[in-house]
């Protein structure tokens, strides 16, 4: 219902093409949706179909669902982008002097908030 190009009208074309699908697979999903519900979503028309009432309340609802969904997976993106994690490097002397620094250099730029640190190799006696 959220693909519908406007409010109270469903373009099944237009539907399709912003899910993605065919429009016998919006009809079929359209189809599933009523059974599930219970409910007339749509009316057809000569032209394409329009919303029932109770598709047009659904609608509504999953518009904000989906706004809500947009603002936690930012918030989440936001709150992961601060966790501080530890990633640690071994490697052979030529590498450690030829690749790290520019890969380290590339992290820090991407991430300016990174801390790297050099620790003694340890070698195993």
């Amino acid at each position: 219902m959220n693909a519908c190009p406007a409010p109270g009208s469903i373009a099944s074309n237009a539907a399709a093409h912003a899910l993605g699908l065919t429009p016998a697979a919006v009809t079929q999903q359209v189809a599933k949706a009523e059974r599930d519900w219970q409910a007339p979503l749509v009316l057809p028309r000569p032209r394409g179909a329009t919303l029932t009432a109770a598709g047009t309340l659904l609608a509504r609802h999953g518009r904000v669902i989906d706004e809500q969904l947009d603002q936690a997976t930012g918030e989440l993106a936001m709150l992961l982008g601060q966790l501080s994690l530890r990633l640690r490097v071994g490697a052979f002397q030529a590498p450690s002097q030829h690749l790290l620094p520019p890969a380290l250099t590339a992290l820090r730029h991407r991430h300016p908030d990174t801390v790297s640190r050099r620790s003694p190799r340890a070698d195993s006696t």
